[in-house]
């Protein structure tokens, strides 16, 4: 991560503790508790949506990727939006 930093890359942190990679970080989102996790399951659900998945990398290093997708089918962006109160 931070040899990317380094390089150039820009770090955006989303989470609601202040951690050390908030401290590299261009952009730090600290969400209220609980909220992040709405937010990572929404998007998610976005990347699924899109066809933006890599297969490959799924089959190779996840396991169970089907239950995953229907346990995130239900967090919309619209969802993941008013849990952020």
């Amino acid at each position: 991560m931070l040899r990317g930093i380094r390089n150039g890359a820009k770090l955006y942190v989303v989470d609601p503790r202040r951690t050390p990679s908030a401290q590299f970080a261009d952009t730090w989102l600290g969400l209220h508790v609980g909220s992040d996790i709405a937010l990572t399951n929404a998007i998610g659900r976005e990347i699924i949506a899109a066809g933006l998945t890599n297969r490959s990398f799924i089959e190779r290093a996840t396991s169970d990727f089907d239950a995953y997708r229907a346990a995130v089918e239900s967090y919309t962006l619209e969802y993941a939006e008013r849990e952020k109160a």
